[in-house]
C-alpha cells in the first residue's frame, strides 16, 4: 500500500497543488512558497487534532487528500473553525471510523530524519525515544535484579532510559562496594603485617600476677626486717639509758655529806654512763647494721629477680593484649570486606541479570544494535556521532520508516541543512527500502514552489 497522489487545496500558503508521488518527491523553493505548508498539510492529515490556522486565510473551504495506489482515498476537509478526516473506498465509498482507519495505516506522529541527523545528542535521544515506545514497571527491574529503582518510573519514562538509569544505579552501588572492599583488604594487609609478634605460650597475666606477689611478699619482708632492727635498736637505748639513770639516782642517794664532790663525781660518772652507753649503742646499730646488710644481701638478689620476672611477664602480658586487639580489629575488617564481596557479587548477578531482560525485551524492536545510555545513543557499539555518515543515514531512515506505518510516506523538512553527500545518501537508501516513499522539502532560490519526482 503507496500513496500515490497528493491534493491540497486552499491550505496555508498553498493554494491549488496535485502532486504524483514518486519514491522520492521533492519540493523545493524560496521561503512562503508553500514547501512548509504542503508538510504541515500532510501532517494534519496524518495526525489529526484541530488547528484553525490551516485553512488558507480568506477561504471558505479547502481539502487535504492523500490517494493510495489501491485507490482508497484518505482526506481531510477544512472549513471556518472545522476539520472533518473522512477515508473513501473506490468501491465502497465513504468509511465509518474514518480515523481509525487512518491510525492504522500510518502511526500519529512523524520521525524527521533531517532533523535527527542536524541535532545535538540529547535531542537525537528524545526522537528516539519517541520513535521505539517502550514501557518498563519498576516492578519488573525489582524481579529481575533483586533489587528496587531508587526513583519513580513515571508513565512517560521509556523503558530503556529506565533499564539505563537503573543499570547505572547498580553499577555505581557495586563500584563503590569494590572500592570500599579494597580500602577493607588494604586496611586488614597493614594490621597484618603490624601485628606484634606473639609471645610464647603461656598465661603470662597469671605469671605477672604470681611475680608481684612475690616481689610484694620478699619487699614486706624486708621492710618488717628493718622495722624489726630499728625497734630492737631503740629499745636497748631505752633500757641503757634507763639503766644509767638508775645509776646516778643511786650515786646521788649514797652520800649527801660530800654532795659537791659528789656532784662533781657525779657529773662525771653521768657522763662517763652516757658516753659507755651511747657507745654501746652506737656498737648495737652497727652490728643491726651489719644484720641488716646479711639480711639485705641475703633477699636482694631474690628480690631483683623476682622484680625481673614481674617486668618480663608485664611486657609479655601487654604485647599479648595487643596481639588479641589487633587479631580482634582484623576479624571485624575481614568480616566487613568479605559482606562487600559478597553484595558486589550479587550486584554483578544483578547487572547481568538486568543485561539479560534488556536483550529479552528489546529483541522485539525493529532496530538492532540500537543502546540509549544515560550518556546518548550508542548504534553499533558507539555513539551516534562516532557512525559512519552512512550508517547514521541508515539509522535515521529506519527510524522514520517505523513512524510511517503501513503506508511508508516519510516527511523530511529542512533537507538544505544537511551537506549534499548527505542529501544524496538520504535518497538513495530511502530509494533502497520496499515499501518506502519521501516527501523532501528543501529551501532553494526558485521564486515558486517545484515539485520533482523520481521513482
Amino acid at each position: 500500500m503507496e500513496a500515490e497522489r497528493l491534493r491540497i487545496i486552499n491550505v496555508l500558503k498553498i493554494e491549488q497543488l496535485d502532486i504524483r508521488l514518486g519514491k522520492i518527491t521533492r519540493i523545493s523553493g524560496k521561503n512562503d512558497t508553500g514547501k512548509s505548508s504542503t508538510l504541515a498539510a500532510v501532517k494534519s492529515l496524518i495526525e489529526g487534532g484541530t488547528d484553525a490556522t490551516l485553512l488558507r486565510q480568506g477561504a471558505e473551504e479547502g481539502e487535504v487528500v492523500l490517494i493510495l495506489n489501491d485507490g482508497l482515498e484518505l482526506r481531510e476537509d477544512l472549513t471556518p473553525g472545522k476539520q472533518e478526516r473522512s477515508v473513501i473506498h473506490p468501491e465502497f465509498g465513504p468509511q465509518k471510523r474514518p480515523q481509525t482507519i487512518i491510525d492504522s495505516l500510518i502511526t500519529p506522529s512523524s520521525f524527521n530524519p533531517a532533523e535527527f541527523l542536524t541535532a545535538k545528542p540529547e535531542r537525537q535521544k528524545e526522537l528516539v525515544l519517541q520513535a521505539l515506545p517502550l514501557t518498563v514497571t519498576a516492578e519488573q527491574l525489582q524481579e529481575t535484579t533483586g533489587y528496587a529503582p531508587r526513583y519513580i518510573i513515571l508513565p512517560s519514562t521509556h523503558g530503556l532510559q529506565a533499564i539505563a538509569a537503573h543499570h547505572q544505579d547498580l553499577y555505581d552501588a557495586r563500584t563503590n562496594h569494590n572500592r570500599d572492599l579494597k580500602q577493607k583488604q588494604a586496611a586488614a594487609q597493614q594490621i597484618e603485617e603490624s601485628l606484634p609478634k606473639a609471645p610464647p605460650e603461656g598465661d603470662w597475666t597469671a605469671e605477672l600476677k604470681q611475680c608481684e606477689r612475690q616481689v610484694k611478699a620478699l619487699e614486706e619482708e624486708l621492710r618488717g626486717r628493718k622495722q624489726m632492727a630499728e625497734r630492737q635498736s631503740a629499745e636497748d637505748l631505752v633500757a641503757l639509758n634507763r639503766d644509767a639513770d638508775a645509776q646516778i639516782e643511786e650515786f646521788r642517794r649514797g652520800t649527801q655529806v660530800q654532795i659537791r664532790e659528789l656532784e662533781r663525781i657525779l657529773m662525771e660518772q653521768t657522763e662517763g654512763t652516757r658516753q659507755v652507753a651511747a657507745q654501746m649503742a652506737a656498737e648495737k646499730r652497727d652490728t643491726l647494721k651489719g644484720d641488716f646488710a646479711v639480711i639485705e644481701e641475703h633477699v636482694s638478689p631474690k628480690l631483683q629477680e623476682w622484680v625481673q620476672k614481674a617486668e618480663h611477664a608485664r611486657t609479655m602480658a601487654e604485647q599479648d593484649i595487643r596481639a588479641e586487639s589487633a587479631r580482634t580489629l582484623l576479624k571485624q575488617m575481614m568480616g566487613k570486606a568479605k559482606q562487600d564481596k559478597s553484595e558486589s557479587d550479587r550486584l554483578t548477578v544483578a547487572l547481568k541479570r538486568l543485561a539479560e531482560f534488556k536483550a529479552k525485551i528489546t529483541a522485539s524492536l525493529p532496530i538492532a544494535d540500537l543502546e540509549i545510555k544515560p550518556d546518548g545513543l550508542f548504534y553499533r557499539g558507539f555513539p551516534i556521532a562516532r557512525n559512519a555518515e552512512s550508517a547514521r543515514v541508515t539509522l535515521a531512515v529506519e527510524l522514520a520508516a517505523l513512524q510511517a506505518g503501513k503506508l511508508g510516506l516519510i516527511l523530511v523538512d529542512g533537507v538544505e541543512c544537511l551537506d549534499q553527500g548527505t542529501q544524496a545518501l538520504l535518497e538513495e537508501i530511502i530509494q533502497s527500502k520496499p515499501g518506502l516513499r519521501a516527501i523532501l522539502a528543501r529551501t532553494t532560490e526558485d521564486e515558486t514552489l517545484t515539485v520533482t519526482t523520481e521513482g
